[in-house]
């Protein structure tokens, strides 16, 4: 009978450290259970703020009595939430990386320097393979522009022949572009290139890693 009472008391004991996550939302122990199904894949993975490390990574967990942790990366140049304290409950969205002793943070790194840190893995783009037709593309393009400017200047004789004013554009602002992320974070602060790696290498060695470019992609959850 005693028996009985402390397995009871045992299954009572892990029920309570069950936590639902949110609809859409993986749970840590979801990721590290299989987490080479979802590397380099975007994910958002609910769970509790173990510690907070530094200004740009913290430990996500489960709690309960086993404990899986994913560690966050924070590639942006923002700082983390004022709130964002040991026990928050949180949903993150980033990226999936291999431990740092599965040659996860050099995929990392690779991935900052092309911009890519936090965004999904793609294939690339179809490119001609032969140079004979990237050399006979490059001839039709300086071709079609000489054509071009060509007809512009005759069109502009013709009319100052013909006594008519040359109408002028006015020069317009030149387009904004996109600016990739790189180490120097999305937000323009210091990105994952600055991160003090021994952090990885002697503490969190084999913790499966989470990439974030952007603060606002960790939220708060509120716990009734």
């Amino acid at each position: 009978m005693r028996t009985l009472r402390i397995l009871l008391i045992v299954c009572l004991s892990l029920l309570a450290t069950v936590v639902l996550a949110q609809d859409g939302a993986l749970l840590v122990g979801d990721i590290t259970g299989d987490s080479a199904t979802y590397y380099g894949q975007t994910v958002t993975v609910e769970g509790n703020v173990d510690e907070l490390v530094n200004i740009r990574s913290f430990l996500l967990g489960e709690g309960g009595l086993t404990n899986p942790q994913l560690l966050v990366l924070n590639n942006s140049g923002q700082e983390f939430n004022i709130g964002l304290t040991a026990g928050a409950r949180v949903t993150v969205t980033g990226v999936v990386y291999p431990s740092y002793s599965e040659g996860g943070w050099d995929q990392i790194m690779s991935a900052v320097t092309s911009g890519q840190a936090g965004q999904p893995q793609q294939q690339p783009m179809d490119q001609p393979q032969q140079s004979g037709e990237v050399e006979q593309m490059v001839t039709e393009a300086v071709g079609g522009a000489q054509n071009m400017a060509t007809e512009a200047v005759e069109g502009a004789e013709d009319m100052i022949g013909a006594g008519e004013p040359m109408a002028t554009e006015p020069m317009s602002e030149a387009m904004p572009t996109e600016v990739p992320v790189t180490g120097t974070g999305a937000g323009g602060g210091v990105g994952l290139q600055e991160y003090p790696v021994v952090i990885l290498s002697e503490r969190f060695p084999e913790h499966t890693l989470l990439v974030v470019n952007s603060v606002e992609d960790i939220r708060f959850v509120q716990v009734e």
